[in-house]
């Protein structure tokens, strides 16, 4: 008897992809990924082909083995690794600063405040 095919939601579809990008993006093996996360490697290749659904458990686990968060890796992410992101973030900030307009200033003086104190509440 041949095995039903089980159409899986487009967040596992979503997080199939963003965990094998992450992945790829940290030049980890499949193997390596499992050992991390506790894991046989045949697991991860069917959580990256959406043909399985991970635990929460798991998803934390496989976030903190590739440096992620958990949103991140499901559909509320920029699916983007944090250290690209930070990356991206200082390339764009060093460039206004080294323009020096003082209405760029001005404006990243105001916003600075709101964004440290976002950061403060999430802790």
């Amino acid at each position: 008897m041949a095995r039903r095919q089980i159409k899986q939601d487009a967040i596992v579809r979503t997080f199939a992809e963003r965990l094998r990008q992450f992945r790829l993006a940290g030049n980890m093996t499949q193997a390596q990924l499992g050992e991390q996360a506790s894991v046989p490697a045949s697991y991860i290749s069917d959580l990256e082909q959406a043909k399985a659904a991970p635990g929460i458990d798991l998803v934390a686990r496989l976030a903190t083995a590739l440096n992620a968060t958990v949103t991140e890796l499901l559909a509320g992410g920029t699916g983007q690794p944090v250290a690209d992101q930070r990356r991206q973030v200082r390339e764009v900030f060093d460039g206004l600063l080294a323009e020096a307009d003082p209405d760029v200033l001005a404006s990243l003086s105001a916003i600075l405040p709101l964004l440290r104190e976002l950061s403060t509440r999430r802790k």
